[in-house]
C-alpha cells in the first residue's frame, strides 16, 4: 500500500508533463521575477508614463486617421495545471484591455469564431489548443486571410494532433504531436534575427537576449516560403524559432508566438510589447497602435519602486 501511495505521490509531483494531459494536485512553479522599469522603458524606446499616455495613438497621427478595427479573440477549455493554459483567464483580462483603446471593438470567441466573426474581425488572436482542424474550420480561416485578414498564434494555438503542415499553410510554421518536443524553464529568446528591415522593427528596441521563463516547442513544420524568423532559442544545442512573421499567398498577415504556456508570461510587459506590436503589423497598423497596453496594469520588481 505504501509503494502505491509513493508511486502516486512520484506522478503527481512531476512538473515536466506532456502537452493535453492536466497537473492533478501538482502545485504551479515558481514565477519568474518582475522585470525593472529601467528594462520596460528600454524595451519601449520612451518612459512607462509617456507610454500610458500614448493609449491607443500613433505618434505623427491623429486619431481620425486610424481605421476603426474588429479583433476577436479566440480561446477555448483550459486544459492544464494551476497558470498553464488557462485560455479564458488571458481572454477575460485582454479583451477589456483591449477594448480600452479607441477605434477598437472587442469579440470573444470560444472554441471557434463564427461565421460572422470571421466575416467581420480586423485582426483574430488566438491562444488555445484545437483538437479538430476540421475541413469547414481551415476553409474559414482560408477565406479570412484571402481577404486580409490578421491572425495572432500564440502557443499552443499552432499545434495540430495530425497534420503539422496543413496548419504550416496558414501559419507559416506548425507543430504536430508527437513529432514536436518541448521543454518548460528558464529561456533567452535571441532577436532581431530577420533580414528584413520591417520585421526587425518589432523588436527593434528590444536587446539582443531577452530572458524569460515558460515553455519552448520545437522541431516545427514549416512553409517553403513567407516565413520570417524574429527570435529563436537554443535547444538541443540548435537555434529553434520561436517567433516569427508570415505572409500568405492571399493578403493574410500571421504573426506566431511559441511562448505563453504560463499565466504569468501575458503580464509581463515586454512579451506584452512584442505581442502587441506584432498584432498591429498583423493587421495592417501602425506598430504603435496597440503599444500603450504594453503596461496596463502591470507590476514592476519591488527594488525598482521610488
Amino acid at each position: 500500500m505504501k509503494s502505491r501511495i509513493a508511486r502516486l505521490a512520484a506522478i503527481v509531483s512531476i512538473v515536466a508533463l506532456s502537452p493535453g494531459l492536466v497537473a492533478i494536485g501538482a502545485d504551479a512553479p515558481e514565477a519568474p521575477p518582475l522585470r525593472t522599469r529601467a528594462e520596460v522603458v528600454a524595451a519601449l524606446g520612451t518612459t512607462i508614463e509617456k507610454n500610458a499616455i500614448l493609449f491607443g495613438s500613433v505618434p505623427g497621427k491623429d486619431a481620425g486617421e486610424l481605421k476603426p478595427i474588429k479583433i476577436v479573440l479566440l480561446a477555448g477549455k483550459k486544459d492544464h495545471g494551476p497558470g498553464e493554459h488557462d485560455y479564458p483567464a488571458w481572454q477575460a483580462k485582454w479583451g477589456p484591455m483591449f477594448a480600452k483603446l479607441p477605434g477598437v471593438t472587442v469579440e470573444n470567441a470560444f472554441g471557434w469564431p463564427s461565421e460572422q466573426q470571421w466575416r467581420e474581425a480586423n485582426l483574430v488572436i488566438a491562444y488555445y489548443w484545437n483538437h479538430e482542424w476540421s475541413d469547414e474550420q481551415l476553409r474559414q480561416l482560408d477565406d479570412y486571410q484571402a481577404r486580409g485578414g490578421g491572425l495572432v498564434s500564440l502557443h499552443a494555438a499552432s499545434i495540430h494532433d495530425r497534420d503539422g503542415e496543413v496548419l504550416a499553410k496558414r501559419l507559416g510554421m506548425a507543430f504536430e504531436q508527437p513529432k514536436m518536443k518541448w521543454r518548460h524553464g528558464e529561456l533567452d529568446l535571441e532577436l532581431g534575427m530577420s533580414r528584413f528591415p520591417e520585421v526587425n522593427r518589432l523588436t527593434r528596441t528590444f536587446p539582443r537576449a531577452t530572458s524569460f521563463h515558460d515553455e519552448t516547442y520545437w522541431l516545427a513544420t514549416k512553409s517553403d516560403r513567407g516565413v520570417h524568423i524574429i527570435a529563436s532559442a537554443k535547444e538541443d544545442g540548435e537555434w529553434q524559432p520561436m517567433l516569427w512573421t508570415y505572409e500568405t499567398d492571399g493578403k493574410g498577415r500571421v504573426f506566431g508566438c511559441v511562448l505563453g504556456h504560463y499565466s504569468w508570461t501575458f503580464d509581463d510587459p515586454l512579451f506584452r510589447l512584442i505581442v502587441l506590436r506584432s498584432a498591429a503589423w498583423a493587421a495592417d497598423q501602425p506598430l504603435e497602435r496597440f503599444q500603450s497596453l504594453a503596461t496596463d496594469g502591470v507590476k514592476f520588481a519591488e527594488s525598482d519602486k521610488h
